[in-house]
C-alpha cells in the first residue's frame, strides 16, 4: 500500500488501539476491525457507499446496523464506540481505509502481546511440524510468540518468501532465476 495510505489510517487505527488497550479488549477489536473489513468489501455495500444520493447519515445507519448484527457477539465493545468509529469512517469518507487500519491494528496490538505474524510463501504446503519447527526457532531469535501462515504459491517454483510487517526475504527460485535474467540482459 501506498504510504499516504498508510499515514491516514494510522491515527485511526492508534486511537482504536487505545480505547481497546484501556478497556482491555484488544483482541475483540480485532475481530470486529475484520468483521467490519469484511462487510466494507461486499459489492452491495459498496454501491450503497459510493451512492452519491444515500446521505452519510443514512450510510451511517445501513452500515452500523450490519456491523452491530455481525460484532454482537463481541461483548467488550460498546455500540456507541463501534457505531463511533465507524461514522467517523464515513463522515471522513475513510471506508476505503479498512484495510489497512486493520493492519495497522493488528500490528500494534501484536507488538503489545510480543507476537509477530510471519507468512511463508512457498511452491508446496509446509508440514505442520515444520511450521511448528520453524516457529520455534524464530520463537527462540526473536524472544516473542511466532504466528505463521504458510501460503501456496505456484509461480515461486522453489525456495519460500518470509513476509513480515517490516520487511520481505525473497529466497525463492523464481526471484533468483529472475535475477539471474536481469543480469544476462546486461
Amino acid at each position: 500500500m501506498a504510504s499516504g495510505t498508510k499515514s491516514i489510517a494510522r491515527p485511526y487505527a492508534k486511537a482504536l488501539y487505545e480505547i481497546a488497550l484501556s478497556s482491555d479488549s484488544l483482541a475483540d477489536w480485532n475481530l470486529a476491525l475484520k468483521e467490519l473489513l469484511f462487510i466494507a468489501q461486499d459489492a452491495d455495500v459498496l454501491n450503497l457507499l459510493a451512492n452519491p444520493a444515500v446521505t452519510k447519515e443514512q450510510k451511517h445507519d445501513f452500515f452500523s446496523s450490519v456491523a452491530k448484527e455481525a460484532c454482537a457477539s463481541f461483548v467488550s465493545i460498546a455500540d456507541d464506540r463501534l457505531s463511533n468509529f465507524i461514522k467517523l469512517l464515513i463522515v471522513n469518507n475513510r471506508i476505503s481505509s479498512l484495510p489497512m487500519i486493520c493492519e495497522i491494528y493488528e500490528m500494534l496490538m501484536n507488538q503489545h502481546n510480543d507476537q509477530a505474524n510471519i507468512t511463508i510463501a512457498t511452491a508446496e504446503a509446509i508440514s505442520e511440524q515444520d511450521i511448528k519447527a520453524i516457529s520455534a526457532l524464530l520463537e527462540k531469535k526473536y524472544d516473542k510468540s511466532i504466528n505463521i501462515e504458510n501460503l501456496v504459491d505456484n509461480e515461486i517454483i522453489g525456495g519460500a518468501r518470509v513476509i513480515t510487517n517490516q520487511s520481505v526475504i525473497d529466497g525463492s527460485l523464481k526471484n533468483k532465476l529472475n535475477k539471474l535474467t536481469l543480469w544476462l540482459r546486461k
